[in-house]
């Protein structure tokens, strides 16, 4: 398999297909042109594309159902469709089932196309190197967790030893704690800066309110673990401004207080963490969510 990022491009029309041929004659990518998005879609999981370009108007196969069809078999690979004036329903239809990247109406500026054509594709580098960090992320917290239970074990088996392995828990919990932001910060950038400003109005309020250093600690998690459950939520919903998600976006949504709760609940140590993380979108009046709980159901 070339090292190349692959392009698949698909139109009815041999002119098409060649003009888009020239717009990426002198870059490094490595193009395969299909005449139909039948044929295309039958390679499309062994050619595992970076970037998909398709027609809207084509005999059977249309690019919608293609663009919504590739999107089933590489979800990762941008998808732009090639339009004609006459095209803005079918259009609309593709943006909802196929989650294009772009559109582009004919004519196009081939300078202008290429250049949208390597956004498109850095992108989904970036993307990728997301992945890869998030997948290395995890098995950290895994080698952790499992570091986690052995030191409870040997706490058993060892009394004698009890007060050195307690502060090896403590900088277990520590470092499960750090992953866990590590996490939700390569979810969304920009989440622990946010998190360290959530843990300064936490102190500011808890000298307010006089809490006491144990609730001060499980507080300053709660602080940089309250976006936890979002790393299950899809990054389209999350790039989206609340108003604008359809109603299946929100209940994607408004699942995550209950996902980041569940995922600390069985850890002792983020227990009380989790009923915060659980809680924190309630409202007193009841309009929050998970459950939409009430002032008197908060405590």
């Amino acid at each position: 398999m070339s090292d190349k990022h692959i392009i698949v491009i698909v139109d009815d029309e041999q002119d098409v297909l060649n003009s888009m041929k020239r717009v990426f004659r002198k870059s490094p990518f490595e193009v395969h042109t299909f005449d139909s998005g039948e044929r295309a879609v039958e390679v499309l999981k062994d050619l595992r594309p970076d970037l998909i370009i398709s027609d809207m108007r084509m005999p059977g196969m249309d690019g919608a159902e293609f663009l919504s069809q590739a999107k089933s078999i590489v979800p990762a690979a941008p998808r732009i469709l090639l339009t004609g004036q006459a095209d803005k329903e079918d259009t609309v239809r593709a943006i909802n089932d196929g989650e294009i990247f772009a559109f582009v109406s004919k004519p196009w500026d081939n300078t202008e196309f290429l250049a949208l054509a390597e956004d498109a594709l850095a992108r989904r580098n970036k993307e990728k190197m997301k992945n890869r960090a998030l997948h290395t992320l995890k098995k950290m917290h895994d080698e952790v967790s499992e570091s986690k239970e052995g030191i409870e074990r040997e706490l058993a088996e060892q009394s004698q030893e009890n007060q050195q392995n307690k502060q090896a828990t403590v900088d277990a919990y520590l470092l499960m704690e750090e992953s866990f932001l590590n996490l939700l910060d390569m979810k969304q950038p920009g989440q622990r800066a946010f998190a360290h400003q959530l843990e300064e109005v936490v102190t500011k309020l808890a000298a307010r309110l006089n809490v006491e250093k144990d609730g001060l600690k499980v507080l300053y998690q709660a602080s940089r673990l309250h976006g936890l459950g979002k790393i299950s939520v899809p990054d389209a919903v999350l790039e989206k401004g609340y108003s604008n998600l359809s109603e299946s976006e929100k209940e994607l949504y408004h699942a995550y207080p209950a996902n980041g709760a569940c995922t600390l609940i069985a850890i002792e140590a983020f227990s009380a963490c989790s009923d915060i993380l659980f809680k924190q979108q309630e409202r007193l009046d009841g309009s929050g969510f998970p459950l939409g709980l009430k002032a008197d159901e908060l405590s």
